[in-house]
């Protein structure tokens, strides 16, 4: 029973790093943040209103971050 992990996804992106993401990749388990939920739904929504759905790669995540850390 030792080798079981989870997956703990918190659907909040900031703090990126939420207290339960951090206690979960304490435990040994694999935390996913809010992006990229949040980056597929703007995806999608774009695609609505333009006609053209982004490409969702790790260079626009990184721009999100970098943006996210500008308004803190």
């Amino acid at each position: 029973v030792d080798n079981i992990a989870a997956i703990v996804s918190d659907i909040v992106y900031t703090p990126l790093e939420t207290p339960l993401l951090r206690a979960a990749r304490a435990a040994g388990h694999i935390g996913v943040d809010g992006l990229g939920m949040l980056l597929n739904q703007a995806a999608l929504a774009f695609e609505i209103w333009f006609g053209v759905r982004p490409t969702i790669d790790a260079a626009l995540r990184d721009k999100l971050i970098a943006s996210l850390n500008e308004e803190a």
